[in-house]
């Protein structure tokens, strides 16, 4: 039986998805937190999170399909089915005007920023949507910050 709300924060590593998992720990949540490369910071949040309860950090390149299934994947086999999702990944490519931008940047900024997202949203509503309909109580909507961009993160209210 589900006892404590799962969260996943991908880009959780620092800034504010690492403010986002203290936050989620702090009101109760058992909190996965997603990083590409910076291991060691990824490290340093979970250990913060684990005083307040359960925590798992994942690596994974949010811009490729196959690691968004392995996080997710990851997650539920560790901490247990997904109830909210925080999409904190996001990338503005190198600064340069636009007629000088390569397409390997332009590309990434899509994979990171427009696909991972969609994959993502993707997996977290096929689960949550089999809690609700299992009757746990789990629901998606977006408008109520269950599933959320960190840009929105203020306006998202973390609660049991």
């Amino acid at each position: 039986m589900l006892t404590r709300p799962v969260v996943l924060i991908t880009g959780a590593s620092r800034g504010i998805g690492a403010a986002a998992a203290g936050l989620a720990a702090a009101r109760g949540f058992d909190v996965a937190i997603n990083y590409k490369s910076d291991e060691k910071s990824a490290a340093d949040v979970i250990a913060a999170v684990k005083r307040q309860g359960g925590g798992l950090a994942v690596q994974g390149d949010m811009g490729v399909e196959a690691d968004v299934e392995r996080v997710f994947a990851t997650v539920d086999a560790k901490l247990g089915p997904l109830t909210h999702l925080v999409y904190n990944c996001g990338i503005t490519g190198r600064a340069s005007r636009l007629e000088d931008a390569g397409s390997a940047m332009m590309r990434q900024v899509m994979e990171i920023n427009v696909l991972g997202a969609l994959w993502s949203v993707q997996r977290a509503i096929r689960r949550c949507r089999s809690q609700r309909l299992a009757k746990t109580g789990t629901s998606v909507r977006t408008t109520s910050g269950r599933v959320t961009n960190a840009s929105r993160i203020c306006e998202i209210n973390i609660a049991k």
